[in-house]
């Protein structure tokens, strides 16, 4: 379950830190034509690697298409699909004649900068040049030109694909808040729980648990000094435990509870007050650099002082995003 979050996480320092794909791009290889002639037929047999490269150059991910046959017209019409992981990486188009005993010969190359396919989809005959950088002459005269469609497609916005998922098991209850306690109770230095209360269908409860676990600061001091633990306070199995904790859902969703690694009470927040300032942000919703001074503040060995407060604390503390 969820609930064992915070524990989770620790074993998976890494986990938000990989690579990630922004989109893909889907490459249709149309045809070709201005074809040199590679054999004494007088025709050729060409093919063409389709290749992402990073930006320093180096192969990131690659695809070859069929040979089409003694042809200086070649149809291919195949689909290549491959994933994106930044603007700076380039698609290249290398063609070579196929040779069924020697190696095969090169005939052409033509690349793409990622950023350009990302503004725009691109359906164009694309001329092809020799590796000196001159145009390659066909056997017709014309110059060497290949058909493509080139479409990119963004990945959603990953807050977007995050506010689609349900956050809350809806079998945790006092059990899973036990075994956090538990677990805190048995680390060095000694972790706090950290209890997020809300439901399923309150996007702000998603917002905060996204920043929570996806925003690097504040990622960093969850792993490092709370268990967190997510319970559905519109569950019945847990109307006993929020009785104890003093019912905090009436201060409306999401609300944090703090607990020691004893399971003693600590604090209650409101997260109203980790909204950003709407006067001046347009946007509004959670502040990560509040959900950090929070964290801060209120972890085991903390400021924790009642009189100024967590917003108190200096901006310096908060890293870069």
């Amino acid at each position: 379950g969820l609930s064992r979050m915070g524990t989770l996480f620790q074993r998976n320092p890494g986990l938000s830190k990989t690579e990630t794909e922004i989109g893909f791009v889907d490459i249709t290889l149309h045809d070709a034509r201005g074809i040199p002639k590679m054999d004494s037929s007088g025709l050729a047999d060409p093919y063409v690697i389709v290749s992402v490269l990073n930006k320093d150059g180096s192969l990131y991910r690659t695809k070859k298409s069929k040979v089409i046959k003694q042809t200086l017209l070649p149809k291919w019409e195949e689909l290549f699909s491959f994933p994106i992981r930044d603007a700076a990486q380039s698609i290249s188009f290398t063609m070579y004649d196929h040779d069924d005993f020697g190696k095969d010969d090169f005939m052409a190359v033509m690349k793409l900068k990622m950023e350009e396919c990302m503004r725009e989809d691109r359906s164009d005959m694309f001329k092809m040049i020799n590796q000196d950088g001159d145009d390659v002459i066909g056997e017709d005269g014309s110059p060497c030109m290949t058909r493509l469609t080139i479409k990119y497609t963004p990945h959603a916005d990953k807050l977007s694909l995050a506010l689609t998922k349900s956050i809350y098991d809806q079998n945790a209850n006092e059990e899973d808040l036990k075994l956090a306690i538990r677990a805190a109770a048995g680390t060095h230095p000694k972790k706090r729980v950290l209890l997020q209360l809300g439901s399923d269908w309150c996007l702000a409860c998603k917002k905060l648990f996204y920043i929570l676990v996806e925003n690097r600061n504040c990622r960093q001091l969850l792993d490092n000094y709370y268990e967190l633990v997510l319970l559905d306070a519109e569950m019945e199995q847990n109307f006993p435990v929020l009785k104890k904790l003093g019912d905090p859902q009436h201060l409306g969703f999401p609300v944090l509870v703090v607990l020691d690694a004893y399971g003693r009470y600590i604090t209650t927040q409101n997260t109203s007050e980790l909204e950003k300032d709407p006067a001046w942000v347009p946007e509004g919703g959670i502040d990560p650099r509040k959900v950090f001074k929070f964290l801060t503040y209120w972890r085991e060995d903390g400021p924790n002082n009642e009189d100024h407060g967590f917003l108190g604390l200096p901006d310096e503390a908060y890293g870069e995003l």
